[in-house]
C-alpha cells in the first residue's frame, strides 16, 4: 500500500544534469559545472566510510558531511538545495549509495534516487 504522504527527503542523484538549485558534492578535485553549490570532499581512498559497527563507533567523514549539509542547509549556512548531485569515482558512488542505505540519521533526510528531472526555480 503506497503511502499518501510524499517523501520530503532531499533526493541524491547520481547522473543526468545539475540544475541551480543542487548542491553538487564532488570527489577531489573532479571538475564540476559552474552551477549550483559545488562542496568537495576527499577520495573514498582516504577512508571516508568507518570501518566498524555504527554502534561502537562515530561516523565517518561522509556520513558527517551529509548530517551537516543538511544543518547548514536548514540554518541558511548553505543556499536551500532541492537535491544532491554526486560528481564522483564508482567507489565513491557505493560509498554515498551505502551511508544513505545503512546510517539512519542520514537515512532520515536524503533518499537515493535515479532520476535526471532538473530542479531550478
Amino acid at each position: 500500500m503506497a503511502s499518501r504522504y510524499p517523501d520530503s527527503r532531499i533526493p541524491i542523484v547520481f547522473s543526468g544534469s545539475a540544475g541551480a538549485d543542487d548542491l553538487i558534492l564532488v570527489e577531489g578535485d573532479l571538475p564540476a559545472p559552474d552551477i549550483g553549490t559545488i562542496v568537495r570532499i576527499g577520495s573514498t581512498s582516504h577512508s571516508l566510510r568507518a570501518q566498524r559497527c555504527a554502534c561502537c563507533t562515530s561516523r565517518g567523514a561522509l556520513e558527517n558531511a551529509f548530517i551537516h549539509l543538511f544543518l547548514d542547509r536548514a540554518r541558511g549556512g548553505k543556499p536551500y538545495f532541492q537535491r544532491v548531485f554526486v560528481i564522483g569515482s564508482v567507489g565513491f558512488e557505493d560509498a554515498v549509495r551505502s551511508v544513505v542505505s545503512t546510517d539512519i540519521v542520514v537515512r532520515s533526510r536524503y533518499r537515493l534516487s535515479e532520476s535526471t528531472e532538473v530542479y531550478s526555480r
